[in-house]
């Protein structure tokens, strides 16, 4: 089932018009695909894929909390992806 959802999710990425465009280029797809590789361990492309959506997460909408869910994955990935153990800082600090 998760496969097939986000298969969907890429269609609507792919399918959108403007104004819903640039959203899901920005922001939609790359947290999508940052899921999917965290859940599968592949935290190089997660942590990449995080990177790019972080600075768009407040067109989401969500509270500040639930939109820190995903810096917290993207500190956990990079730091995965990068061997070391603890956190790293959000370069990004755009909360």
């Amino acid at each position: 089932e998760a496969d097939a959802f986000f298969a969907s999710l890429m269609r609507c990425a792919e399918d959108a018009v403007d104004p819903y465009k640039a959203f899901w280029r920005e922001t939609g797809a790359p947290a999508a695909q940052a899921v999917r590789a965290f859940a599968a361990k592949d935290y190089s492309t997660a942590a990449e894929c995080f990177a790019r959506a972080l600075p768009h997460l407040e067109r989401v909408g969500g509270s500040h909390a639930q939109r820190h869910l995903f810096v917290e994955a993207y500190e956990r990935a990079a730091a995965s992806a990068s061997g070391k153990n603890g956190q790293i800082s959000d370069p990004a600090n755009h909360w």
